[in-house]
């Protein structure tokens, strides 16, 4: 660890030395009325020959940042279509050269009766990070933010399931606000998101459990007045679910208002066999296992907020969001067939009811500030608390008696959290970020199993303290990018069981990160990136609670489980909107659920959240998009070599097969405003964790027309038309060989209607504190 810290420190040295040669010029363009002109080309030239010095493009809010060089005579061009090109003399007096406010005048020539539009690049790339542009193009039909990730380069969705290539869940983020968690994404409607970043190397702001980030910018236009959104949306799978929602948002002055309510109805059906084969103790058990699954969730949402816009120097808000969800999960009459060193037991049926309620309560309160042009800060408070109630009820019966128990599982949850962020713009270039974080996670409860004659009761509570400071660090030369952070948390968690005592351990770290990326054109990117990060287990699986399935399957918590520590170091080649990547993982304390025997009753199977000593995986990844007219086609392909081995007392298992993820997304724009969409997916089988998955795929087509200039779209969605996501899941540890295959509810018709009105539309603009622990619990 200090040979990488002073690593780091040196390279920061030296990169600064270099960079102190090169001015920074910097200026915000505008047309005639003051509104920002975005992605006009700028060019810095030299005056004795006009020969290209550098360039680049001004962003979404005009603002543009080149470098240029001390000893020549510049000139400054700026053009831009339906512009007049606008001309200026550099003056290199200092270390950083602000033009303020340039205005470019109208000007070009009409023809009467054509249309001359460009189109701007759908991808680009910013500082390593890939940026899709959502807003006027064909993405911006597709529905909610949730349709249209899968057609984000780098980005993996299947059903539910959100993964970015090579790194896995991602954190989330809507103009600056972590999202709680992936569901919040079908808030918000495609057509209000401008871009979408995908950050691949998270520098040391962010947690330091996260790998990879989605970055979302709505739209920011300021138009005054009032913004409706509705969607509606019934989808048939074995029954009929719907969504609603609306969104609601007015703007006028300083002071700008969200209100948005959602609900949803789901019903799944999923069956499943499984197959389980014990050695203990010279017996040999083997159990077959049949279910069929009903889950039904009822869930309600409803959220409030406000910027309130001092001046452009200062802005504060809040928000408070509600969640309510009830839920049930019923088994009825399974078969369970039990044969003990071949000798046939009497078939079991089970039947379970469990019914759920999980309110919620989240407040956030910001502050954002600046002085002058270099100095910045931002301050993040949160609350958030959840209640889970939890009521099972499960019947056992033979031909020859019958078992009942009763179940309860009440747990509070509850955090407060507070961040703040500052950063500052360094005269010679490049910037410096710093900031800290503390958080207080509190989770206690009560659980109890009542079966006949011997009733067990648990009392937990589990507390979780944590101090967090990082500095990160921006530099940039010509074709040169370095970021470098440095990120420390202090971590206490404490945990106690019927008032003992079960846990009370202090992790005291230093998480670095560092990437260079080499420009040598445009158009193509190389760069090298090394981190270490943390994944702590879930609130949940710390507990010491046990959860009863039946006389056969046990869940146990265990709160000695270990924080993940995580080191990754990845080489990024990119051409265009084309990207590759390799990757190496090396973690320590890999945490993965783990089947054992029971240690006195050898027909009992135990799963149980444990650590093992550690995990290796290489990975290749290669992600692209590409437009062909009417035609734009989105690639991500992954490759992975696994490397896990379990040494135990039945025995060394290995779990090393590779296995290949891939997607292709297309997207038609066809005449009328109709818009068609085929996506498919393939997964080859093969190892991940302690399990090996047998291949599965599916195949979706859509078809959107919008009418009433865009207002109003319509969907119909066919999803999994083939039903291939049916798997197959074999794990063989601990004497146990269990072979579960899973037949879930994945194919589906829907059909969506969404409507809006006042296309312009600004979203909150806090950011929040203490989102991994929400996350977790």
């Amino acid at each position: 660890m200090r040979t990488v810290v002073i690593t780091l420190l040196t390279s920061l040295i030296l990169v600064g030395r270099l960079m102190a040669q090169n001015p920074t010029v910097t200026g915000q363009v505008s047309d005639q009325s003051g509104r920002p002109i975005p992605f006009a080309n700028v060019l810095i030239l030299a005056a004795t020959d006009s020969a290209l010095v550098t360039g680049g493009v001004t962003d979404e809010s005009g603002c543009f940042q080149l470098k240029a060089n001390m000893d020549q005579r510049l000139f400054l061009k700026i053009s831009f279509v339906g512009y007049q090109d606008l001309w200026k003399v550099l003056l290199i007096d200092s270390d950083k050269i602000s033009l303020g406010q340039l205005v470019m005048e109208t000007g070009g020539i009409a023809l009467e009766g054509v249309t001359i539009s460009g189109r701007k690049p759908l991808i680009r790339r910013e500082a390593g990070n890939i940026v899709t542009t959502i807003e006027n193009s064909s993405l911006s039909m597709l529905g909610t933010a949730d349709d249209l990730m899968r057609y984000i380069p780098g980005i993996i969705q299947t059903d539910n399931t959100l993964e970015v290539a090579g790194k896995g869940s991602p954190a989330i983020y809507v103009d600056g606000r972590k999202l709680r968690d992936q569901s919040e994404l079908s808030r918000y409607s495609s057509n209000d998101i401008k871009t979408v970043k995908l950050v691949l190397n998270p520098g040391a702001e962010y947690e330091a459990d996260t790998r990879a980030v989605i970055d979302i910018q709505t739209n920011r236009r300021g138009r005054e007045g009032l913004y409706v959104y509705a969607l509606g949306r019934l989808s048939q799978r074995h029954h009929l679910w719907n969504n609603e929602m609306i969104d609601l948002s007015y703007s006028k002055g300083h002071f700008d208002w969200f209100l948005n309510y959602t609900h949803s109805y789901s019903r799944f059906e999923t069956e499943t066999s499984k197959s389980q084969r014990k050695v203990a103790r010279d017996t040999l058990t083997l159990q077959e296992e049949r279910s069929k699954d009903f889950e039904r969730s009822n869930y309600h949402g409803l959220s409030t907020s406000f910027n309130f816009t001092i001046n452009d120097r200062h802005t504060l808000g809040a928000r408070y969001a509600l969640g309510l969800n009830d839920h049930q999960w019923r088994t009825d009459g399974s078969p369970f067939e039990v044969s003990v060193n071949g000798v046939q037991q009497p078939t079991t049926y089970t039947s379970n009811l469990s019914n759920g309620n999980n309110p919620s309560h989240q407040v956030n309160i910001f502050y954002k500030g600046n002085h002058g042009e270099r100095l910045t800060w931002q301050l993040d408070a949160d609350y958030f608390s959840i209640l889970h109630k939890n009521r099972s009820e499960v019947d056992e019966t033979t031909a020859n008696e019958s078992l009942h128990t009763d179940q309860h599982r009440d747990r509070s949850n509850w955090l407060a959290a507070t961040k703040l962020i500052m950063g500052y713009e360094w005269e010679r270039g490049g910037r410096l970020s710093w900031g800290g974080e503390y958080s207080y996670v509190r989770t206690s409860g009560t659980s109890g199993i009542d079966r006949q004659e011997s009733p067990t009761s648990d009392a937990f509570m589990n507390s979780e303290k944590k101090y967090a400071a990082f500095l990160s660090y921006r530099l940039q030369k010509r074709m040169f990018t370095l970021d470098a952070g440095l990120r420390y948390e202090n971590v206490a968690v404490w945990a106690e069981s019927n008032g003992q005592t079960l846990t009370d351990r202090h992790y005291s770290e230093l998480y670095p990160s560092v990437a260079l990326l080499y420009t040598p054109t445009s158009q193509v990117e190389l760069g090298l990136d090394f981190s270490k990060r943390v994944r702590r287990p879930s609130f949940g699986d710390l507990s010491n609670e046990r959860i009863y399935y039946n006389q056969y399957y046990w869940f146990y918590g265990n709160p000695v489980l270990e924080p993940e520590d995580i080191y990754e170091m990845g080489i990024r080649m990119a051409y265009k909107a084309l990207s590759f990547r390799l990757n190496y993982e090396h973690i320590k304390h890999f945490i993965a659920y783990d089947f054992s025997i029971h240690p006195t009753n050898a027909l009992i199977t135990i799963e149980q959240a444990v650590n093992y000593p550690k995990f290796q995986r290489l990975g290749a990844t290669l992600t692209g998009e590409k437009r062909l007219g009417p035609w734009q086609v989105v690639l991500n392909m992954s490759f992975y070599k696994p490397f896990l081995k379990l040494v135990t007392e039945s025995g060394t298992y290995h779990y090393d097969k590779p296995y290949l993820d891939l997607s292709i997304n297309n997207t038609f724009t066809l005449p009328l405003n109709f818009l068609v969409r085929l996506d498919g997916y393939f997964y080859s089988g093969g190892s991940r964790e302690n399990k090996s998955y047998t291949p599965r795929g599916r195949i979706d087509l859509s078809l959107s027309k919008a009418f009433l200039d865009e207002t109003l779209v319509v969907t119909l969605q066919g999803g999994d038309l083939f039903r291939w996501m049916d798997s197959d899941i074999i794990q063989e540890m601990n004497g146990l060989v269990i072979d579960q295959r899973t037949r879930g509810d994945s194919r589906s018709v829907s059909l969506s209607v969404t409507w809006r009105l006042n296309n312009q539309k600004s979203r909150y603009k806090g950011t929040g504190a203490g989102k991994d622990a929400i996350n977790r619990l």
